[in-house]
């Protein structure tokens, strides 16, 4: 997984160096990827697609450039901004936020039984 994260973090690098996510944010994309496929893991060929989803996201957030404000505190004088592409991934359906990468995926993911809990033995 720890090699996915970081190939996942060199192609974002490489299609967009000024987005940077932390691994644990990758692996939280990554779980939505596992629950989406109905699989424990994420074949390595994906991550590129991976990488462009996250990309593609990134473009739609600076379309809107302002930032949103996650917390202010009035005495330490700080403001802290919210990563909005993270945020925009994680609250976004399957349709919006695989778009025009279902055909891809759709292609490894495999078929799930009603009633079957296939991340029940982790």
């Amino acid at each position: 997984m720890d090699k996915l994260v970081q190939e996942i973090k060199d192609y974002v690098e490489v299609l967009d160096s000024d987005l940077s996510l932390k691994d644990k944010q990758i692996e939280m994309i990554l779980n939505r990827v596992k629950v989406y496929l109905n699989r424990k893991d994420v074949p390595f060929i994906l991550a590129s697609t991976i990488a462009e989803m996250i990309e593609e996201q990134s473009d739609m957030v600076k379309k809107n450039k302002e930032d949103t404000i996650s917390s202010i505190s009035d005495n330490g004088q700080s403001i802290s901004f919210s990563n909005k592409v993270f945020q925009s991934m994680i609250s976004q359906t399957d349709v919006e936020l695989f778009a025009s990468h279902t055909a891809i995926l759709n292609r490894f993911r495999k078929v799930g039984v009603i009633g079957v809990n296939p991340f029940k033995n982790e």
